[in-house]
């Protein structure tokens, strides 16, 4: 999130996942908003994929709905990597399809390519 406060002016984050408690304790900020659990609230998931579509950047984990929401967003990708000894399947699919992304290593600090990519 750091980094996409120096890369632009005034962002906002807008949360989703499925442990919305962890979100609340840990990631609290002034430009940072959480939805509700779209798994109990309606409209439903739809929703929450239909917000991060319309996004202009996305940070994201090794999910796949966050990898949707970021593919159909377009704009930055910002993922970790370099957590595991062996490449996770969405970084691979990142880098075998050609797709732009950027890594983070587990410091937060900016890779210049996947871990493991050649």
């Amino acid at each position: 999130m750091e980094l996409c406060r120096r890369r632009y002016k005034n962002p906002l984050f807008i949360l989703t996942s499925d442990d919305l408690s962890w979100c609340r304790e840990h990631l609290q900020a002034k430009d940072v908003h959480v939805l509700g659990d779209s798994r109990t609230e309606p409209p439903g998931p739809g929703r929450d994929l239909a917000l991060l579509a319309a996004c202009n950047h996305t940070v994201f984990d090794y999910g796949t709905y966050g990898f949707f929401g970021a593919f159909l967003a377009g704009g930055d990708m910002i993922l970790a990597d370099g957590f595991a000894e062996l490449e996770h399947e969405i970084v691979a699919e990142l880098r075998v399809g050609g797709i732009n992304a950027t890594f983070l290593d587990p410091d937060g600090v900016l890779l210049p390519h996947c871990v493991l990519c050649t």
